[in-house]
Formats: C-alpha cells, structure tokens, sequence
C-alpha cells in the first residue's frame, strides 16, 4: 500500500508544483488550502501524513496540527517553511510536527523524509 500525503498549502503556484513532484515520487496526494475542512478531510481518509506550508498560513496554520493529531494520532506532519520563519517550525515541533523542511525544497530530501516517516508511523 502506497503512501497517502496531504498538503495543506496557501500559496497556489507551490501548493501545485509540489503536488506534482510527490505523485511523480508514486505518492498519492491530496492538496488543499486552509480554507477547507482539514479535520473532515483527515477524518474520512487514511492519511499517512501532512506537508502543512505554514510560510503562507503563518501561526494558523500551526492551528491545526492540535486537530489533525486528535482525529489520527499517528499521522505525522511535516512542516514547509522560509527559513526566515524559523520560530513558526520550532512552535510547530512542540506541537507535536514530526519535522520541517526549509523553501526551495529538495525533494528528494522530502521523498526520502516522507518514506521514513510513514515506517514510523507503522
């Protein structure tokens, strides 16, 4: 069974691109922005983890990192930041993200993070 990822992500064009580069990595992805209901979305699909972008969310998207850890414990979270950001990747990591990645991404990195975040989710 593959690896389902969600990306919750503000900025349009990066939200797209990334989506594309994970489903070329044979990752199944969803996208969605802020504005959709992330807890439903966690709620009704099996997701094995979330690329939360909070450079464009800022402090709310670290708001639903609560949430989505209530509803699937063990989905783990990743957090997509600019490096000039910094103190949004630490709060997020005290709230229970497993990790961050710093923009412009390596998404070789990110595949290889992912791949060993969803073995510790099992």
């Amino acid at each position: 069974m593959g690896i389902h990822i969600l990306i919750i992500e503000a900025e349009n064009r990066f939200r797209k691109n990334l989506y594309r580069c994970l489903q070329t990595e044979g990752f199944t992805v969803d996208k969605i922005t802020q504005q959709d209901d992330v807890e439903t979305i966690v709620a009704k699909e099996k997701i094995d983890l979330v690329l939360l972008g909070v450079d464009g969310l800022g402090r709310e998207g670290l708001t639903l990192i609560r949430p989505i850890k209530a509803i699937s414990p063990k989905t783990k979270i990743i957090i997509i930041n600019d490096p000039n950001h910094m103190n949004l990747s630490i709060e997020g990591m005290d709230l229970g993200a497993f990790d961050d990645f710093l923009i412009p991404l390596d998404i070789d990195s990110l595949a290889k993070r992912i791949r060993e975040a969803a073995r510790q989710k099992k």
